[in-house]
């Protein structure tokens, strides 16, 4: 990663189009979204929009494995043990947090 861009903040280089669902969402809803979006990952809200969890496409991929059906509620399958991280952290410090914690997503707070 250039240099210059690792001393921008998160919030300058962050992805701005999030895509969230509420926490009734079913799975299928959730696939739904990653598909015809072209996302990798769907943040789930609750209605004052708290993160309350994160599906991503390798969760969605481990769920399939396990059989678990389209109208099966996100509640129960979502992501709840989340790392995120505030805009105006630098963008090299994001990059270290995703490195030590093997992660791909990193929802913005």
């Amino acid at each position: 990663m250039d240099r210059l861009l690792l001393k921008l903040n998160v919030g300058q280089i962050m992805n701005h189009k999030v895509h969230t669902v509420g926490v009734n969402a079913t799975f299928g809803e959730i696939i739904d979204i990653v598909l015809k979006q072209k996302t990798n990952s769907v943040i789930i809200i609750d209605r004052n929009k708290k993160i309350l969890g994160i599906m991503t496409r390798q969760d969605i991929a481990e769920c399939l494995n396990k059989g678990i059906t389209n109208d099966h509620s996100v509640k129960s399958i979502m992501v709840k043990s989340m790392i995120t991280i505030p805009p105006d952290k630098e963008a090299e410090y994001a990059r270290n947090l995703m490195l030590e914690n093997k992660i791909a997503q990193l929802p913005v707070t």
